[in-house]
């Protein structure tokens, strides 16, 4: 255990986020993702719009009647101090 901390536990989240109503609504908004941004700014424009169109295709295998749903997973972490 790490130096002053006790019962440690994790609680694992496993949540669908809902990334629009189509894949065209879906990359809009991963467009504006800070992250994605830097990336196709440091390439050139033919490799963005490659990357862009790979992301395209990948995106519209989640796309279904209720939207474009993508899984997220995450560890909540608690500890209690002794």
């Amino acid at each position: 255990m790490v130096d002053g901390f006790v019962e440690a536990s994790f609680t694992d989240v496993h949540v669908p986020v809902y990334y629009g109503p189509d894949v065209e609504a879906a990359l809009e908004w991963i467009r504006g993702f800070s992250s994605v941004k830097d990336v196709l700014q440091r390439l050139d424009p033919a490799s963005a719009e490659r990357a862009f169109e790979r992301l395209r295709l990948a995106l519209a295998g989640h796309a279904g009647a209720k939207g474009l749903w993508l899984d997220s997973r995450a560890w909540i972490v608690t500890v209690r101090r002794r």
